[in-house]
């Protein structure tokens, strides 16, 4: 498959190897967390407020610091990034250990980490058409992502073992130790990059967050794209928060079905990397992008209406394949369609659209279920994705000349 044949090459190897151990340690950290904040308050606020922490200082580290990585040599600034993230991260267990146990140190910290992350993300998006020929560009990005959805299986199937001989409070020490690697993999592909000529000329414009913004206005492709992305990941918060809720309250699990569930959204999520590396799926991007979306959003509603925990499985798995056609899909849009200096940028601003509408709906999720329940907002959370991925389907194809590019296969 054209995905793992990428595996052969030791750049595209080194970066996947150092992003799946780096994001690995970051589920671990994030699962505990989560499930933490519930056992201690039983408050989806409080839970909504441990997620604003996260949300909002990456958005405004994106703008902030919009240029910051784009004007500096991308393999380099990043590993310089993960170095920072390390120590950031392993202030938590140090600090631990010498007795100050603070929940105020914790978001801190994160706030930290998501902010660093902010300026790491557009980077590694916008460096992979600069060490892959062309035709290439897809299954690069798709074996990219599937660091983030390998590691949904990895993080939480380790993570009950490892609670078996270490503390919690060390699965952040694995965490930190895991950027430590991700810098070290970085570093070997910098190595490997020097040695071969720049496909593109080294001096470009200088990049500003408005050259992405005027990339997106220009192009409605782009506007689809990223109006699609706000509109549910403004409702996504439904799943992050909800799904503990109604297992513990609805369906009665507990932790090991929730890392169970968490493991199987994974699992699902490798199967549509791999289905996103196709062909097929190249042809027409936009128009999988946005019935994607749909089929994310009947994920939901069959989540909500499972009576049972083995069919609240087959749902998340549902959800989980369709996740990753989805974002794969817009990335590489993306970067087929946009130059190379602003290419960061317009990565840059689909990360803060993400973050900035996972900010404002965590809240509204959280008061929802406290309200409410976690069944009729996760179901409602579907029906609104299904609702905006056709509506986008429709609306691309009648102003955007059909709705898609004939992708070629370099």
């Amino acid at each position: 498959m054209r995905v793992l044949r990428l595996l052969r090459r030791p750049v595209p190897l080194a970066i996947w190897l150092g992003q799946l151990f780096s994001v690995t340690g970051d589920k671990l950290y994030a699962m505990a967390l989560l499930w933490l904040v519930l056992q201690l308050t039983g408050s989806a606020k409080l839970m909504a407020a441990v997620s604003a922490a996260e949300s909002v200082p990456y958005v405004v580290a994106g703008f902030l610091g919009a240029g910051l990585v784009v004007r500096s040599q991308k393999l380099r600034a990043m590993i310089k990034l993960d170095l920072l993230s390390a120590a950031v991260i392993a202030l938590i267990p140090l600090t631990y250990l010498a007795g100050v146990r603070s929940i105020v140190l914790l978001v801190l910290a994160a706030a930290a980490a998501s902010a660093l992350e902010a300026l790491f993300d557009p980077a590694l998006q916008s460096v992979l058409p600069e060490i892959v020929p062309g035709g290439d560009l897809q299954p690069m990005v798709a074996l990219t992502d599937s660091t983030d959805r390998l590691a949904r299986v990895l993080g939480p199937g380790s993570a009950g073992l490892l609670l078996l001989v270490i503390p919690e409070i060390h699965l952040f020490s694995l965490d930190a130790v895991t950027f430590l690697v991700s810098a070290a993999a970085l570093a070997f592909a910098a190595r490997r990059a020097a040695s071969v000529p720049p496909r593109t000329p080294s001096a470009q414009p200088p990049s500003k967050l408005l050259d992405g913004l005027r990339e997106v206005r220009r192009q409605p492709s782009l506007r689809v794209g990223l109006a699609v992305r706000g509109c549910c990941n403004l409702v996504w918060p439904a799943f992050t928060i909800g799904l503990p809720f109604d297992l513990e309250h609805r369906i009665h699990a507990g932790l090991a079905s929730y890392g169970l569930l968490l493991g199987i959204f994974g699992a699902g999520n490798l199967a549509g990397n791999f289905l996103s590396g196709s062909r097929r799926a190249g042809r027409h991007l936009l128009t999988v992008y946005c019935v994607s979306w749909s089929l994310v959003g009947a994920g939901f509603v069959a989540v909500a209406i499972a009576p049972t925990l083995p069919l609240a499985a087959l749902a998340t798995a549902w959800t989980g394949i369709f996740t990753p056609l989805a974002n794969v899909s817009m990335d590489t849009h993306i970067a087929t369609v946009v130059s190379g200096h602003r290419l960061p940028r317009v990565y840059a601003l689909q990360r803060i659209t993400v973050a900035a509408a996972s900010a404002l709906g965590v809240f509204a999720v959280a008061a929802a279920i406290d309200a409410f329940s976690a069944v009729p907002v996760i179901a409602a959370a579907g029906a609104w994705m299904i609702l905006i991925g056709l509506l986008a389907a429709v609306a691309a194809r009648a102003s955007i000349g059909g709705g898609d590019v004939e992708y070629a296969d370099e």
